[in-house]
């Protein structure tokens, strides 16, 4: 098979970033290198399933020696080295050394219903597109360099409610009616396109199922409601404690592990719980 990196062929791990392999406070994945090297040793995959966008991924898959896929804004594309599958979709655009399967809607559909919907509903919100890289600093505490790649949106839209009131049933239903989704995470909203974290990772599965083997055993690991859909997609879905010791409301059922480390602390607590030797 044609690929740059050897995948093992029993497990695939999918992970959120932000408060789950990154520290919700200072997005280091310091605490958890222990097990990113024997993952990396095992050549067991690590994909980032975030709602950061590509170059945020991409810059922070360098940085953890993460050389395989990686899924961006939510779900809203999938993106595969180019020499990492031998079989791909029919479908794919490049763009650097990497593959994208699209599944979201183009930005500038994004920004044109988030107006739509904040003239019609009267919602006071603020997205990304209208803030400046010092605002996004101030609410995400993210350095100038990554606060300007998190404004590099492609697919979706972050955005806070300046009340501090919660969206109403309403809004979600008028996005959903036209071809639209509105997610929850820990610090934004999410506008996108009809799909969602849970859609890429089965993509992805797939993939890895027509190019590595159909035995294949999934984990996901998350912390925010916007994970849900992920969760549901993965033979052995996790949630890691938050900072405040608590875990995200809804993320809950038998079938899911839920870790006492808090962060980066409870997902390599999970990794070492669930994969053996």
């Amino acid at each position: 098979m044609n690929q740059s990196i050897p995948v093992n062929r029993n497990w695939v791990l999918f992970t959120d970033l932000d408060g789950t392999l990154l520290d919700a406070r200072t997005y280091s994945f310091a605490s958890a290198a222990k097990a990113l090297h024997f993952l990396s040793g095992r050549n067991i995959p690590v994909i980032p399933c975030t709602s950061k966008t590509f170059e945020e991924t991409a810059s922070i898959c360098n940085e953890a020696e993460l050389n395989g896929p990686f899924i961006i804004e939510n779900g809203s594309a999938v993106c595969i080295p180019q020499n990492y599958f031998t079989v791909f979709p029919d479908k794919t655009v490049k763009r650097k050394t990497y593959r994208i399967i699209t599944l979201g809607r183009a930005y500038a559909d994004i920004l044109e219903f988030f107006d739509r919907l904040k003239t019609e509903f009267k919602i006071s919100a603020r997205g990304f597109h209208e803030m400046d890289t010092k605002e996004i600093q101030n609410l995400t505490g993210l350095d100038n360099v990554r606060a300007q790649t998190a404004k590099e949106r492609g697919y979706s839209e972050p955005f806070i409610i300046l009340n501090g009131k919660a969206l109403p049933d309403a809004v979600f239903r008028s996005a959903g009616q036209e071809g639209f989704k509105i997610l929850k995470g820990n610090r934004f909203y999410h506008l996108l396109g009809n799909t969602d974290k849970g859609k890429a990772v089965r993509v992805l599965r797939e993939l890895f199922e027509q190019n590595i083997s159909a035995d294949l055993k999934t984990i996901g690991i998350g912390d925010s409601p916007n994970d849900w859909a992920m969760l549901q997609e993965v033979d052995r879905p996790v949630v890691v404690r938050r900072t405040d010791g608590s875990y995200a409301e809804g993320l809950s059922g038998e079938f899911i592990h839920h870790t006492a480390g808090i962060g980066p602390l409870g997902w390599q607590e999970a990794v070492f719980e669930i994969i053996k030797e």
